[in-house]
C-alpha cells in the first residue's frame, strides 16, 4: 500500500513538472513572437521614414531647379510632397515635406539666387 501511494505521488509530481515546463515553453514562444512583430514594425517605420526623406529631398531638388529658372517661383504640390518658398531679395527659404505611409519628413534649405548656392540645408526637428 505504501509503495502504491509513493508511486502515485511520484506520478503526480511528474505530471505537474510537465505542465510547468509546457507553460514555460509557451511563454517563451509568445515572447519571441511579440519581439519579432515589434522588430518588424520598427523596420517598416524606418524604411518608410527613409523613403519619405528621399521624396522630400527630391521634391526640394525639383523646387530648386524651378527657382533657378524663375525667381518668383512660389512653391508647388507634387505627387506625395509639397514645397513652399518664402523670402525676399536674393535669399529664399524652401521647405519641402513628403509623406510615405505614416512617416512624414521635412527638409528646409536657404538658397541664394544671386550666386545660385544653397547656404543651409537641414531636417528640422519637431
Amino acid at each position: 500500500m505504501q509503495k502504491q501511494l509513493r508511486d502515485s505521488h511520484q506520478g503526480a509530481a511528474a505530471l505537474i513538472s510537465v505542465f510547468i515546463m509546457g507553460a514555460v515553453l509557451i511563454l517563451v514562444a509568445v515572447t519571441l513572437s511579440l519581439v519579432s512583430v515589434s522588430a518588424l514594425d520598427t523596420t517598416t517605420g524606418s524604411r518608410d521614414g527613409a523613403r519619405a526623406f528621399a521624396a522630400a529631398e527630391a521634391c526640394l531638388d525639383e523646387a530648386l531647379l524651378r527657382l533657378i529658372r524663375d525667381a518668383t517661383f512660389p512653391g508647388v504640390s507634387l505627387s506625395g510632397c509639397s514645397v513652399t518658398v518664402s523670402g525676399a531679395g536674393n535669399t529664399r527659404t524652401l521647405r519641402a515635406s513628403a509623406n510615405v505611409a505614416q512617416s512624414t519628413r521635412t527638409i528646409e534649405a536657404d538658397f541664394d539666387i544671386g550666386i545660385r548656392r544653397i547656404t543651409r540645408w537641414i531636417e528640422p526637428t519637431l
